[in-house]
């Protein structure tokens, strides 16, 4: 009986000794912070990603719209004169970009191909989707 007292009071002992050392050099235990809850506004479900839906292109390389899942994204951008937009399409389908006034036109873009247009005139300019018309976005030209 008396050697297991010994030795519980040893490995108290220990204990407390690892407990002061710790303390000596400096450690405090302390709770991990919580993690923050996430932005409502911006956060996005698993699995479903988020497009802005409006963008001012600060440089050439802002200036790109992505066609997924039947929709321009962004569907508004805003860019100064003399800026290049390119769009791509990203969905199985063919789509194509074309301009309400006609001053821009693809052909149909089959997944992973491009179209690209330089805007040299300020202005807003509507365009859709010729085979899926309800597909409609702006990019609007700044002078």
């Amino acid at each position: 009986m008396r050697s297991t007292l010994t030795h519980i009071g040893s490995v108290a002992t220990g204990l407390s000794l690892a407990g002061l050392l710790m303390a000596g050099c400096g450690s405090t235990a302390q709770a991990a912070p919580a993690p923050a809850a996430p932005d409502t506004a911006t956060a996005a479900m698993p699995g479903m990603a988020m497009t802005p839906t409006s963008v001012t292109a600060a440089n050439a390389a802002d200036a790109k719209v992505l066609i997924d899942s039947y929709k321009f994204g962004p569907d508004k951008l805003t860019v100064p004169v003399g800026t290049t937009v390119t769009w791509t399409n990203n969905d199985a389908d063919e789509h194509t970009v074309v301009a309400k006034d006609e001053t821009f036109r693809s052909g149909s873009l089959a997944k992973g191909q491009s179209f690209q247009y330089t805007f040299s005139k300020a202005g807003s300019y509507d365009y859709l989707c010729s085979i899926h018309p309800f597909m409609v976005a702006t990019v609007v030209v700044t002078g």
